[in-house]
């Protein structure tokens, strides 16, 4: 399966979680490979590679031709990201075709994207991702502005991409960093209910400082404290994903 996680607001955890649901289907012994596809390079650093010498950009164009990828853990593997990928480099399907080769290899590809709007005037990188995509996820903070964006920015991406990826599933909502002396996450949780019913993931992940200081190492949760609430919360919500998407 490949899969998007993918928002246009920024500062929703796009990345992190990312690392964080692929690393725990490694964990449960699925092959996963994480693709960095933002040209801010998060995926890459947070993962703790600073000099890749095989990026994005070599498997889109094919100037390599040995794939390499670092291997983070255990059945989790990442293809760095660089800072010279944009869209305007690329056409719609260029992802697709790069990924097509690869798919035999893993059970899970997961690509971080950038914070882009998705139009039919020009083309993003979050386009050509969704359209080599299986499925998409979209992840949410707690407040009102990530909330507001969140149903009609879904409802834009079945509008432009679906007729040229059928495949494409939206699997779901789901909330990250919710602090739980707080009553925003039930708050936002009824409100999306009722805009999106049966969208909303029940599980969420609670703000975790360890999940900060995970990153800061290049480490996975899991790999860095694997008993807090924070690798607790994407376990239950990994399984969720696995249960939505059979």
């Amino acid at each position: 399966m490949i899969l998007s996680l993918i928002n246009q607001k920024g500062g929703v955890g796009k990345t992190t979680n990312t690392i964080h649901l692929g690393a725990c289907l490694a964990q449960m012994g699925k092959s996963v490979l994480l693709v960095d596809f933002d040209s801010q390079m998060d995926l890459t650093h947070g993962s703790g590679i600073r000099d890749p010498q095989y990026t994005i950009i070599d498997l889109l164009t094919g100037s390599d031709k040995k794939f390499r990828v670092r291997t983070r853990a255990e059945n989790l593997s990442i293809l760095a990201g660089s800072s010279d990928l944009t869209a305007g480099r690329f056409k719609r399907d260029s992802l697709k075709k790069a990924l097509e080769p690869l798919k035999a290899h893993f059970d899970y590809i997961l690509l971080d994207c950038p914070p882009e709007g998705i139009n039919s005037f020009s083309l993003s990188l979050p386009e050509i991702a969704l359209n080599a995509c299986d499925n998409f996820l979209i992840p949410l903070f707690p407040n009102e502005y990530a909330v507001k964006n969140a149903n009609s920015f879904m409802g834009r991406v079945m509008e432009v991409i679906k007729p040229k990826n059928k495949k494409l599933v939206f699997s779901g909502f789901f909330f990250g960093k919710v602090l739980v002396t707080s009553k925003k996450h039930k708050i936002y949780s009824e409100m999306m209910e009722k805009v999106a019913p049966k969208l909303m993931f029940k599980n969420f992940v609670r703000q975790d400082s360890q999940v900060d200081h995970a990153v800061s190492e290049g480490m996975t949760i899991f790999q860095f404290s694997p008993n807090c609430r924070a690798a607790n919360d994407y376990r239950k919500l990994t399984k969720e994903f696995i249960k939505r998407t059979k």
